[in-house]
């Protein structure tokens, strides 16, 4: 998938990429629209970062990307996405595109 995916195989990536019953697949398509480069898919790697287990395949490809994916993805950065971690009180924050992730204790 990830070697022989093209620019015209980006729609059906994304679909991939946005699959809950597949992690495995999810992972090849964010990395094959990583090495497209593909800046039409920039919200949805972003939106991957909330996965623990896609969160290193979707930030490869936003680094792969580089700076069209700030410009292109609605969690640029100044923006942030949030979640809440399981029945805990932790808060989880990703900040930016580079993946850098937050934890914090809600008070």
């Amino acid at each position: 998938l990830i070697a022989w995916a093209n620019r015209q195989d980006v729609p059906i990536l994304v679909q991939y990429a946005q699959d809950p019953f597949n992690p495995r697949g999810r992972q090849l398509a964010l990395a094959a629209l990583g090495r497209l480069k593909a800046e039409e898919a920039a919200d949805v790697l972003a939106q991957r970062l909330a996965d623990f287990g896609d969160r290193p395949h979707a930030v490869k490809a936003l680094q792969a990307l580089g700076p069209p994916a700030e410009k292109a993805s609605k969690w640029a950065p100044g923006k942030e996405l949030s979640f809440t971690a399981g029945s805990g009180g932790a808060r989880i924050t990703v900040e930016t595109l580079s993946g850098a992730v937050n934890i914090r204790k809600k008070p």
